[in-house]
């Protein structure tokens, strides 16, 4: 009989003492922690028992104290609540995050937030909170945006407005070649005016596009990823407009008012006219020579790539000016719905440094190297800012961004 025979069966001896501690130990947790945590992940009972594989009165027993997870159960309660194991044994529950607005229904309507959802809205709170402390231990006043708009000014104006200060031209913005310049343009203009703009995955755009934290300083907007590229262009203005009127919150972008809230089609109004001004959409060739409310798909195609913008884009501020009718607009955006639908079926590979950008943003991860280079920030600690990303992918980002690391 080999050494290696035995010291492989010494090891699986260890590895299976080990495995049948964690089944049997229970852990003294805080079951005050253990409801804090649930109820920050969106869960009620029954679904965090589905969760985690256990069942509902077990749960129940867990959080009034009068039972105890084992070592392996605590690790699926971690695993379901995001947070690490060490954090269940906190002697009192922090204070609870604060509510974000829910712009998607009605005021007096409900929707239960999913736990992928609500875990984004944490992480983009958490990266603004880092920022705000990175920018003082640097010495530096965290970015502000000095511009605010009221309401009653009018979307025409307020439009006007927010394009001024993000100091894009029109002219900049048809001289955009596609889509994926067009994205990144209008992020880099408002990343330059001290806004931070993140995005992020696993979250279907049926439940949210996009949200912002627009309380100062260092005002949040959050894209979902898994959007289009132009779908992104358009929700990210919305949320700029949220943030400029200082009332942050969750988006979905519809149109129609029955049933959802009637701040979204006075926001949609106002990312409309930005992309797409009434004075310039209505100089364009195609416009000027169309004299029907119907369009052909290759007009609207045309002019959708010139503002760098969806078709439906164009089709809604046709619709604002007069341009079709309500029938022709449902009709087109029924086609066009069933289109996106299966072109999202194909989804791209995106490379880990890439998504880690994506997600971060320039600003916020430019600010990490700032910190790191100036040892304010630790290596673990900038990898776990950027979600836990390689070192070989933070010296990718590092080129990426002309930073030597």
């Amino acid at each position: 009989m080999g050494a290696n025979y035995v010291r492989r069966q010494a090891q699986n001896r260890s590895k299976s003492s080990l495995q049948i501690h964690a089944m049997t130990t229970r852990v003294n947790i805080n079951p005050e922690i253990l409801v804090w945590s649930r109820r920050v992940a969106g869960l009620v009972p029954v679904n965090a028992a589905r969760k985690i594989g256990t069942t509902p009165e077990r749960l129940d027993a867990w959080e009034n104290g009068d039972a105890l997870p084992t070592v392996i159960q605590l690790r699926k309660i971690g695993k379901v609540y995001h947070k690490p194991a060490a954090f269940f044994y906190l002697e009192t529950p922090p204070p609870l995050p604060p509510e974000i607005p829910d712009f998607r229904r009605l005021p007096d309507a409900f929707i239960e937030k999913s736990p992928e959802l609500l875990s984004q809205i944490q992480i983009a709170r958490s990266k603004k909170e880092t920022a705000i402390q990175l920018y003082e231990q640097l010495g530096h006043t965290p970015p502000d945006v000095d511009l605010s708009i009221q309401k009653t000014e009018g979307t025409t104006i307020i439009a006007n407005k927010l394009r001024d200060y993000l100091s894009v031209s029109l002219e900049t913005q048809m001289g955009w070649s596609d889509k994926y310049e067009g994205l990144r343009g209008w992020i880099e203009a408002l990343e330059a005016k001290g806004v931070m703009v993140f995005q992020f995955s696993g979250v279907s755009t049926t439940e949210v596009r996009g949200f912002a934290l627009s309380e100062r300083p260092v005002p949040v907007i959050a894209i979902n990823g898994s959007d289009s590229p132009l779908g992104r262009i358009f929700t990210v203005l919305h949320e700029f407009a949220h943030i400029a009127a200082n009332e942050g919150g969750l988006c979905d972008l519809h149109n129609n008012h029955e049933g959802y809230n009637y701040i979204e089609p006075f926001f949609n109004q106002i990312a409309g006219e930005i992309l797409v001004p009434s004075f310039s959409l209505q100089a364009q060739e195609q416009v000027r020579v169309n004299n029907t409310e119907e369009w052909e798909d290759r007009d609207l195609s045309l002019l959708a790539k010139r503002f760098t913008v969806g078709r439906e884009v164009i089709l809604r501020r046709l619709l604002s000016l007069g341009l079709t009718t309500e029938r022709f607009y449902r009709m087109k955006r029924g086609q066009y719905l069933d289109q996106y639908k299966r072109m999202k079926k194909a989804k791209g590979f995106l490379a880990p440094h890439r998504k880690a950008l994506r997600d971060s943003g320039k600003a916020f991860t430019h600010l990490l190297f700032n910190a790191y280079y100036n040892n304010v920030l630790s290596a673990r600690d900038f990898s776990k800012h950027l979600g836990n990303v390689k070192q070989k992918h933070i010296r990718t980002i590092g080129h990426e961004l002309g930073i030597g690391y």
